[in-house]
């Protein structure tokens, strides 16, 4: 399953955003819920068969500063347990998050 990832890893820990590009339909529920603005459709390059086809992926100013942008929609405790309003949204669970 070809996936996209989008953040970093550092002293405190992995902030990763991941894509399954192959579950994804470019249907652009996550872009209307994130409250950091961090989503937009991309040209999908693994779907060779679909010219023109669109997945949701982060938008380059966001891509390392996951961690920070990310933050309204985690749990305030900071547990981990928080989900992010992207992935509850998505409805075909293209979206993971790494915390």
């Amino acid at each position: 399953m070809p996936e996209v990832n989008y953040g970093y890893k550092d002293g405190a820990g992995t902030w990763y955003i991941t894509v399954d590009t192959d579950a994804c339909t470019g249907c652009g529920d996550c872009l209307d819920v994130c409250p950091a603005d961090m989503w937009e459709l991309k040209e999908d390059e693994f779907a060779i068969l679909e010219q023109g086809a669109e997945i949701a992926g982060i938008k380059e100013e966001h891509q390392q500063n996951v961690r920070y942008d990310c933050s309204p929609c985690k749990s305030p405790s900071g547990d981990g347990e928080g989900v992010a309003k992207c992935a509850q949204a998505c409805p075909v669970d293209a979206i993971d998050l790494s915390w």
